[in-house]
């Protein structure tokens, strides 16, 4: 056997179980517009002082329209005189290092 093999051996393997998985179908056609009615709230717009820095923390799997999403909240933090920037949070994508993650984010 190979040293892998050798070293899990007798380590027993959990029970499993098959999953499956069923996701909902609704969906937003004006997803820009409900994002906006979010953002712009009072209670929301209030947290934003001119000047702050904000960090807008973006992925890049599994958000549909993920840069009009981006760019809308980049917008409403400028609008109300934040200074956003871009936070790559991706985990392994772009080979888990901070130069591949904003290299994926460019080609988004």
């Amino acid at each position: 056997m190979g040293i892998v093999s050798d070293l899990v051996r007798d380590i027993p393997l959990p029970k499993m179980i098959r999953v499956k998985q069923k996701f909902d179908a609704a969906q937003l056609n004006n997803v820009i517009d409900v994002l906006n009615e979010q953002l712009y709230q009072p209670n929301i717009k209030q947290l934003i002082k001119p000047g702050m820095s904000i960090a807008v923390a973006v992925g890049s799997r599994g958000v549909d329209r993920i840069c009009e999403i981006t760019a809308a909240v980049v917008k409403m933090i400028k609008k109300q005189g934040g200074q956003p920037f871009i936070v790559p949070s991706m985990g392994s994508h772009g080979g888990a290092t901070a130069a591949g993650q904003i290299d994926v984010l460019r080609q988004l």
